[in-house]
């Protein structure tokens, strides 16, 4: 802009030298004519200096505006030929630094004039490359279509090619969406290209259409694995969709399996591989792979994470890549299954051609497809529990005791067990499709009916008490069955009433005879004529007979809350520890002692001692017989037999008696069932042992 100013300064300064030149012209011819008109005074003279000076005014005038014009034509050419070169940098820069790739190619010779940067980027070419090439070199079209484009693009002014690929440098292929318009470069008909990148696009999109296809797969895999009755029998054809969709070299399928030292190996069970691709199958290597052993050791931390692990080998640790290369895998993907919470194994995919980018969706989809992998292996193995606790269940129910019975809500039989045949004697078929109370005891069969009809309009569901009724056998005999219900009708498996029963006939029996031998023992206790006493090893009573009570005055319920120093005077707790070894062994012992009455007497008494387990307790009876009369008769007769040596007495009391401190010990006793040990005694009378002792609650209660 300096320079231009200077250049107008510079033709001003000329303009005002040639105007001063012209009117120092002019006024020289002024001079002149006056000093004619001096010499000659006539007014001829003054018009034509009149005249000539008005014209020369005149000349100056006009040349004065052409100058001006031709100064203006000169400023407004020059602007427009520096906003001409302004606008070719302007726009020389915007096509320079463009993101979008253009170059500019001669329209007859197909020759590449000039590129931007973008494009010089996005193919790899320097500038004195591309000016040596022409559109033929670029484009993978046949020089015929390219010749189409052209032609079109001259015809119309401007052409949309649409989505082709360029060569690069090193020889890869470029996706490109182009557009040429023509323009004029150098007064020639020039082509500028605009070709805008799409490969990342492209590439997705393939991505997507894998993915889809994995989906596909994916599936087709779910059908397959749900119409076939093992995922085993269908995991081929699985792999080979899921190959194929993937657009893999190989498809294959790893199992987990223990090493004994909670390591991570697995064995390749299944693998699909397209034609031309050596497999793998048959890779020793490959049936005990241990992830650690062979420095995989990350692989199993990532896995066993749920995470996938994918990506080109060459960016894998130096210490994995070993194997991987000599597999000929260039990018690999490895996808884990799970399997009820637990690494079950892997899904995986090689690429042996090219190194390969696995999309997100990509993975995403082949996660879906372990995933459904994992379901298939889980429902088989749901399904075969299933069908081995229907089994056991069909077993147990086959060959349980207990008749198991299936009632519709009208009481009718659905199914009956085979036990019904062993319970009542009739086959199941003879009962199915019968009344479940057909069978039912008169006296009983009013009240199991009203229970039966009471649950089912309450709508009770669940395990209800158990109902003894009596039921005729096929002998035609009555049996007594204890029954349980349990009312599953809001059950869809069900929907009815599950009967259990149990033949309880010996069991009432039983029950009855141990009723008639526990009324018998109680009757030989409560009328007993000596006073019995049982207690624990403490000496606190547990139960007491009707002598007991009357021999000292106390009521039953006194006494239970009484123990043996309340009663026996002379008593000592180190006695009867001394005497447990040897009660223990059965033999009975008796002690002399001395009782207190509630009324403070005192009398002599001989004690039976023996021990018994009961309800895991040990416990003593004790036998209390009163001596008095017995020891006044001996008196009498020390009296009458003088030469006989009198019994030791007692210098405390009246009576020669045996104290508590002096047990005799394996003494004869009177009452013979104490003869023997306490095992025998429990054997003969189902006494001790079928009693529960209740301390000062009562005493000996009857048990079952």
């Amino acid at each position: 802009m300096k320079g231009n100013q200077a250049t107008k300064d510079l033709v001003v300064i000329g303009a005002l030298l040639v105007l001063a030149f012209a009117v120092a012209s002019v006024l020289d011819v002024f001079e002149w004519l006056f000093e004619v008109s001096r010499d000659h005074e006539s007014w001829q003279l003054d018009e034509l200096f009149t005249l000539i000076m008005f014209s020369s005014l005149a000349l100056a005038v006009f040349a004065w505006r052409r100058w001006r014009e031709s100064v203006r034509d000169n400023d407004r050419r020059r602007r427009a030929e520096e906003a001409l070169r302004e606008s070719e940098e302007r726009y020389r820069a915007v096509i320079s630094q463009s993101a979008e790739n253009i170059f500019l190619a001669d329209a007859a010779s197909k020759r590449v004039l000039e590129a931007n940067v973008a494009f010089r980027r996005l193919t790899g070419y320097t500038p004195e490359e591309l000016q040596n090439m022409t559109i033929y070199d670029l484009v993978t079209h046949g020089p015929e279509e390219v010749d189409s484009h052209c032609r079109r693009a001259l015809e119309f002014g401007q052409h949309f090619v649409g989505e082709h690929r360029y060569r690069t440098k090193e020889g890869s292929l470029v996706d490109v969406e182009a557009s040429v318009s023509v323009a004029s470069y150098g007064g020639e008909e020039t082509f500028c290209v605009v070709a805008r990148d799409i490969t990342g696009r492209k590439r997705d999109e393939e991505a997507l259409r894998r993915r889809d296809a994995i989906l596909q797969a994916a599936r087709y895999a779910a059908d397959l694995f749900l119409k076939t009755p093992s995922w085993d029998s269908g995991m081929q054809s699985v792999l080979e969709a899921l190959g194929e969709a993937a657009q893999a070299s190989r498809a294959y399928v790893f199992e987990n399996y223990p090493d004994g030292e909670g390591r991570y190996c697995g064995r390749q069970r299944y693998e699909w591989v397209p034609p031309g691709v050596p497999p793998q199958i048959d890779n020793p290597g490959l049936q005990a792979l241990c992830l650690h052993e062979a420095g995989l050791g990350r692989w199993a931390e990532v896995l066993g994470r749920e995470q996938t692990l994918y990506g080109n080998v060459r960016d894998f640790p130096e210490h994995e890549r070993h194997d991987l290369v000599a597999q000929e895998i260039k990018s690999i993907v490895v996808v884990p299954v799970f399997v009820e919470g637990r690494w079950w194994g892997l899904i995986g995919f090689d690429e042996t051609l090219a190194e390969r980018e696995w999309s997100e969706s990509e993975v995403n989809a082949l996660r879906s497809a372990a995933s459904t992998l994992g379901t298939a292996i889980r429902r088989e193995r749901a399904e075969e529990e299933l069908r081995r606790s229907e089994e056991r269940f069909r077993s147990l129910v086959q060959n349980a005791s207990d008749a198991i019975t299936v009632l519709e809500p009208d009481g009718t039989v659905r199914y009956q067990s085979p036990a019904a045949e062993r319970v009542l004697g009739f086959s199941p078929e003879k009962m199915v499709g019968k009344s479940g109370f057909v069978h039912v005891h008169p006296e009983d069969l009013g009240r199991l009916r009203a229970i039966f009809e009471t649950n089912l309009k309450d709508r009770r569901s669940g395990v209800q008490p158990p109902v003894e009724v009596r039921v005729r056998h096929a002998d035609g005999s009555w049996h007594h069955v204890e029954a349980v219900a349990n009312y599953l009708l809001d059950d869809p498996n069900i929907r009815g009433i599950v009967v259990n029963a149990r033949d309880i006939t010996e069991r009432r029996e039983a029950e009855e005879r141990l009723r008639r031998s526990e009324e018998r023992f109680r009757n030989l206790f409560e009328n007993a004529a000596d006073a019995v006493f049982v207690h624990d090893l403490e000496g606190n009573f547990v139960d007491v007979n009707g002598r007991a009570c009357e021999s000292l005055g106390y009521t039953r319920e006194e006494l239970l809350g009484m123990s043996v120093p309340d009663v026996e005077v002379n008593f000592d707790p180190g006695v009867l520890e001394d005497l447990w070894d040897q009660m223990a062994s059965g033999a009975p012992v008796t002690l002399d002692g001395r009782h207190r009455r509630k009324d403070g007497g005192v009398f002599p008494v001989e004690v039976r001692l023996g021990l018994f387990e009961q309800g895991g307790e040990r416990l003593l009876i004790a036998l209390a017989r009163d001596v008095t009369e017995r020891l006044e008769a001996e008196d009498t007769l020390a009296g009458l037999f003088p030469q006989e040596k009198p019994r030791d007495r007692d210098r405390s009391g009246p009576h020669r008696e045996r104290n508590l401190r002096q047990p005799r010990g394996g003494g004869a006793v009177p009452w013979p069932p104490l003869r023997r040990a306490p095992a025998s005694f429990d054997a003969e009378f189902r006494g001790p042992r079928r009693f529960s002792a209740k301390r000062r609650e009562g005493g000996l209660q009857p048990g079952r």
